[in-house]
Order: structure tokens, then C-alpha cells, then sequence
């Protein structure tokens, strides 16, 4: 049986080598390490940009088009990888300087593809570096959650396959790993009704995988509160053990 304390290497998809990268980069050991391991934000499906509108100052968005151009330039340390995405409007480059051979493998010209990333620009053209990206086709926002969320990682996992996309992936897949009875509630009852607050189970799930932006505000006030209720649980019994403790001075 798996629960919150099980090593991180055991979750489907990670294993001895992901579960070791996952320890040393992001202190994720166990299942409970992963589950709070929250999103950065949440990025909507439905909300793809034109590659015409993206400005210098442009944050992280979401791009489709085609490929229509692979390159691998440069030797040594400055060797990288180019791909030209195109929609309709322009062209955006994309690029990226490690985790080269993994990457190429998965560029064809021709291919169909939804890239996220920071934009900015290069020598006068729009470009996004070690955008995340995955296959796309005009109903690739139909049938998913309308928020997708947006995970912490860093450069080292990234070049291993372990982009903000597959945490998102090994994450759903720890949520239908393990039960409500793994995240009992540890809310009054009372409390709940009387403050509105949805069951913690059902906030670990929304805080990760909202069906509304009304249900991640209802995931995130809950635990927020909840993390405030025991902290202040815990400075009572430190008062409680203080005064006992002085009482019995002589």
C-alpha cells in the first residue's frame, strides 16, 4: 500500500534515477513531498497567443504553429538548438542551449506543436529559450482541464525530461494513487460549515488540478487557513506547557 510517506521513486513514471534528480533539485522524497509541491500558477488551455502579438516586455504564454525549421548551430558551450514555430501571423524562435539531444528528438518539420514559455527578443525577432512544448492539434484544449498548472522546476531537470509539464503529469498521477483516507480531515466540522471550507482532500486536489478558478480559490483559502489554524493551535500548547511548567517551579 502506498501513503504520504512513500519514497518518491516508487510513484509510476519516476524511478531510481528521476527519484534521485527529484530528491538532490527540488527535496521531493517522499509521495507527501510531491502533493506539496504546488503550482506556480495555472495557465488556461483555451488561451493560445498569436505570435504577431508578442511584445518585448510579453510574459510567459502559450504559442501553437507548425515547425517549420530545425538547426543545430554553434560547438562546445555555445552549441544549441533552433526551431522555427509559425502560425498564421509570424514566426517565433525557439530555442535551446542544453538538453540538445533529448529536444531534437522530439522537433520534425512539419509537426503541429503548443509551446510555453517566457517570451523575449533576439536580434529583433520574438524567441522563447527551453519553452516547454507538447504535440497540438485544433482540439487539443477540448477535454482537458480548462486549467493547466504551471510546476517549480530547474535547468538540471529539465535537460532529464522533469520540465513544470511532466511534474504536472506525475503529480495527476500521485492524486489517482492515493486515497482520502491518506489526507484525513483535521478541520472541525463546525469550523468547515461554519467558515464554508471544502473537505482537505478535496483542497489537494484543486490547489493542483482546479476545474474553475473558483475552485483553486476555494483550495487555496482553505489551506491557507488551515495552515494558520495549526500554527495557532501550537503556539496555545506552548503557552499551556509554559504556564504548567512555572506553576510547578518552587
Amino acid at each position: 500500500m502506498y501513503n504520504l510517506d512513500t519514497p518518491i521513486e516508487y510513484l509510476k513514471g519516476v524511478g531510481p534515477v528521476r527519484g534521485d534528480m527529484l530528491r538532490k533539485e527540488l527535496n521531493i522524497f517522499t509521495f507527501g513531498d510531491l502533493l506539496n509541491h504546488f503550482p506556480l500558477r495555472h495557465l488556461d488551455k483555451t488561451s493560445v497567443s498569436r505570435i504577431a502579438d508578442i511584445k518585448p516586455d510579453t510574459d510567459y504564454i502559450q504559442v501553437a504553429g507548425v515547425i517549420v525549421h530545425v538547426e543545430l548551430t554553434g560547438a562546445g558551450r555555445a552549441k544549441r538548438l533552433i526551431a522555427h514555430l509559425k502560425d498564421s501571423t509570424g514566426t517565433l524562435e525557439l530555442t535551446w542551449f542544453q538538453g540538445i539531444s533529448w529536444v531534437q528528438k522530439a522537433l520534425e518539420v512539419g509537426q503541429s506543436k503548443l509551446v510555453y514559455g517566457k517570451t523575449g527578443y533576439f536580434n529583433g525577432r520574438p524567441q522563447m529559450v527551453h519553452p516547454e512544448m507538447e504535440a497540438f492539434n485544433n482540439l487539443a484544449v477540448k477535454g482537458k482541464p480548462v486549467l493547466d498548472p504551471i510546476y517549480p522546476s530547474t535547468e538540471k531537470l529539465k535537460v532529464k525530461g522533469l520540465n513544470g509539464r511532466q511534474l504536472a503529469k506525475l503529480t495527476e498521477v500521485l492524486l489517482q494513487t492515493i486515497q482520502p483516507a491518506d489526507l484525513p480531515e483535521n478541520l472541525p466540522d463546525t469550523l468547515l460549515q461554519s467558515l464554508r471550507l471544502i473537505g482537505r482532500y478535496e483542497a489537494f486536489k484543486y490547489i493542483h488540478f482546479p476545474p474553475t478558478p473558483t475552485d483553486y480559490d476555494a483550495a487555496l483559502r482553505r489551506l491557507k487557513f488551515e495552515e494558520l489554524f495549526i500554527a495557532q493551535v501550537r503556539l496555545q500548547l506552548v503557552k499551556v506547557q509554559r504556564h504548567q511548567t512555572s506553576r510547578g517551579v518552587i
